[in-house]
């Protein structure tokens, strides 16, 4: 049987290997715990990388269909209640739209959030994964104020860029002024900053913090993920807005998707958005007056 290395073999191999890893430099210690590479980072949850694709799919559609059902649930539900109390003697269809506005809002916002948060709680998600998160709250607060700003100016340069090819524009903007006011009741200033949040919240929740980063994981592509469901956004608004209104929407759509994937939080779209509903209701409210019943 072959004898053990000695104290001083064993000290020789050691310096040898030493001597071979760092290309002939002698060192005092091994480099190998030194220069081994940093453990990586965990990834964002909202980015959804451990999520099949099938699951990502199956969470739209379901989402999308809970949703929508709701929706039309809710409206026959109160248009039946009004037809059965005969509350719509002498209403006009945009005086019953207006009576019905805020029962349909609530159970809209009430209903995307319910949906939102059982698919997360059914994944086993938290709201980090729809970017919703405590950290950086304040920057992100001022991010929402800054894209805003940035989508306005952008608004208005493109606005009085088509007035050579679209004249009609603003008369067209004034006209879609006349159907918000003929299908949101007159309400308080507060009244109109509680509806701003609301229409901000679950318009957010839902496409930039629920659709687009399951399109993006399902398509693996952040562009194709902000331009369809930018598009979705643009498209349902076109079903009681007026062409020239959608400009706009489409520009606020994209500035707030960015900003969503800078950050990867939806908290600053949602700001934004608030901002940019408020500030187009009270400003409404004080250009029409008496006008606005």
């Amino acid at each position: 049987m072959s004898e053990p290395p000695s104290h001083n073999a064993r000290n020789a191999e050691i310096e040898k290997a030493q001597y071979d890893y760092t290309g002939g430099v002698p060192v005092a210690r091994p480099l190998a715990p030194l220069i081994s590479a940093p453990s990586p980072a965990p990834e964002h949850e909202l980015l959804l990388s451990s999520e099949p694709k099938r699951a990502v799919w199956v969470d739209m559609g379901v989402a999308i269909l809970f949703v929508v059902a709701a929706d039309r649930l809710t409206l026959t539900l109160l248009f039946t209640v009004v037809a059965l109390a005969d509350l719509s003697a002498g209403l006009s269809q945009p005086a019953l739209q207006r009576a019905l506005f805020l029962p349909m809002l609530m159970t809209r916002t009430i209903t995307v959030l319910f949906v939102v948060l059982a698919v997360l709680h059914h994944r086993g998600q938290s709201l980090r994964a729809i970017g919703l998160a405590a950290s950086r709250i304040g920057i992100d607060i001022l991010c929402g104020a800054g894209a805003v700003g940035a989508a306005f100016v952008a608004i208005l340069i493109c606005q009085y860029s088509l007035l050579a090819v679209w004249p009609e524009l603003f008369e067209e903007m004034e006209e879609n002024a006349q159907r918000i006011m003929s299908a949101v009741p007159r309400l308080h200033n507060l009244g109109l900053i509680g509806v701003a949040l609301a229409v901000a919240v679950y318009e957010e929740v839902l496409f930039r913090g629920f659709l687009m980063p399951r399109l993006r994981r399902a398509t693996n592509s952040w562009t194709a993920a902000v331009v369809s469901s930018s598009t979705v956004f643009v498209a349902l608004h076109a079903l009681d807005q007026k062409p020239a209104a959608l400009l706009p929407i489409a520009i606020l759509s994209l500035t707030f998707s960015l900003v969503g994937v800078w950050r990867l939080s939806i908290i600053p779209a949602i700001v934004g958005h608030f901002m940019f509903n408020a500030g187009s209701f009270l400003v409404l409210s004080f250009l029409a007056g008496d006008t606005w019943n």
